[in-house]
């Protein structure tokens, strides 16, 4: 079972170099304060690192596939619960609605959020809420989302 919330299936997440990175939601209300926060709280290389998975990540790159990426999606047997914000200027949904039809037993639950990328975060209560909600259904075996049976 995978999930991909948010876009963490493209980044690197909290943990580099075998450091457990602190995370921290404040500046929730204030977008200012939770940039400085953000890069306060962790390491340039980290972050450096970061953008290059953003930019060079493929799976079709994975040994066997020659490229081929939606071949790569279609080999997932897993059932996935992917995630992303339904506002995310970063990774758009429509990208993430056209990889998820590749992926034979995804179910498939935008964020219905205002924060953008950082919603998959839970960095506010209804977006924590539509998470938790989710996921626990998700995890229970219950149907949610738009699920492509294989």
């Amino acid at each position: 079972m995978v999930w991909l919330g948010g876009s963490t299936h493209r980044s690197g997440g909290g943990a580099s170099c075998g450091r457990q990175q602190p995370r921290s939601h404040a500046g929730a209300g204030d977008p200012e304060a939770g940039a400085r926060t953000f890069f306060q709280n962790n390491d340039a290389n980290d972050l450096i690192l970061q953008a290059r998975t953003w930019q060079r990540h493929d799976v079709g790159t994975t040994p066997g596939f020659n490229g081929d990426t939606e071949r790569a999606l279609r080999s997932i047997a897993v059932p996935v619960l992917y995630m992303p914000s339904a506002t995310d200027l970063y990774f758009p949904v429509g990208d993430a609605r056209f990889e998820a039809q590749f992926i034979p037993r995804v179910s498939f639950v935008p964020i219905p959020s205002l924060w953008g990328h950082p919603a998959g975060a839970g960095g506010n209560p209804a977006d924590r809420a539509f998470l938790n909600e989710n996921i626990a259904r998700f995890l229970a075996g219950e149907p949610i989302g738009e699920i492509k049976k294989p």
